[in-house]
């Protein structure tokens, strides 16, 4: 059980994203938020995915991973603004940028394969 002290700072801490989001439009700190939600989502839309991004251009890649990771954006996306207390009009800006850096890592990770010999290109 949380004592009263961890309580506030955790208040604190939900009130301080709030306040960033809300007044400063909050780029930075959303790009941030963005970037950890994609973290959180590498591992399972690259499994979904499989090795045939390495075998798409960078277009292609995008929409198939954008479609891959729709649901699971959307849920950390709806779990993060809940955890931090953030409006829900910040939902659609936060997955459009979760989903950007999740295809940017998982484009990378797959360029990163090919070029270690980890994955071969179709002939």
């Amino acid at each position: 059980m949380l004592g009263t002290r961890d309580a506030t700072a955790m208040g604190l801490v939900r009130l301080y994203w709030y306040l960033v989001c809300l007044f400063s439009h909050g780029a930075h700190s959303l790009a941030t938020l963005a970037d950890e939600i994609a973290r959180r989502s590498l591992a399972t839309v690259a499994e979904r995915a499989g090795l045939r991004v390495a075998e798409m251009t960078i277009a292609e890649a995008r929409g198939y991973l954008g479609a891959r990771a729709a649901d699971l954006i959307g849920a950390q996306v709806a779990s993060a603004l809940a955890e931090w207390g953030l409006p829900e009009r910040l939902g659609p800006d936060l997955a459009r940028q979760a989903t950007d850096a999740l295809v940017s890592l998982l484009v990378r990770d797959r360029a990163t394969d090919v070029l270690l010999g980890g994955t071969s290109r179709a002939a």
